[in-house]
């Protein structure tokens, strides 16, 4: 008897056809394998950060410096998450330059090498062997001014609701 193959695989939500290395404004969130509070807590409606925490937020500032294509806008690293408004601007960059997959200074790469960086730097500098990230993150293009505003309130005043927040963990 033949035994049956269950995929697990869990369809993209990204938005078909979209080249995510196009100019935009992208929302992004990028949770802890297993929700797990590494890179802080909320006390009295503040945050505070791990030393986890102070990488995330030091990466995420050096991903803007090492490459000329990335405007960050408002960012905030919660206890097992981190939220960021990322500007993309690629029109300089030559057709020469993209490849087909993993294109560089797409949305999908500078997300990837940025939680490869803070994975590295979290496990070596901090000796966290079991620091993860999800295997996927969440995305969404913002697509005018008035969602702009409220993505920025949201990521600006997330940790002010952290209990009532879908990411919460005790």
């Amino acid at each position: 008897m033949e035994k049956e193959i269950i995929k697990y695989r869990i369809e993209t939500a990204r938005l078909k056809n979209w080249d995510y290395s196009n100019f935009g404004f992208y929302f992004i969130t990028i949770c802890t394998k297993n929700m797990k509070c590494f890179f802080g807590e909320i006390r009295n409606e503040k945050l505070i950060h791990t030393d986890a925490g102070k990488i995330i937020e030091k990466e995420w500032m050096k991903t803007a410096e090492i490459r000329k294509n990335i405007t960050l806008d408002e960012f905030k690293v919660m206890p097992n998450h981190f939220h960021g408004i990322i500007i993309i601007d690629n029109e300089y960059i030559t057709s020469n330059e993209k490849i087909i997959n993993w294109k560089p200074n797409s949305l999908g790469t500078i997300t990837n090498q940025f939680k490869g960086a803070c994975t590295k730097k979290i496990r070596n500098d901090l000796g966290a062997q079991n620091f993860a990230w999800q295997s996927r993150y969440y995305d969404r293009i913002i697509r005018s001014e008035p969602e702009l505003y409220n993505v920025r309130n949201y990521i600006k005043y997330n940790h002010l609701n952290w209990n009532e927040d879908e990411y919460y963990r005790k």
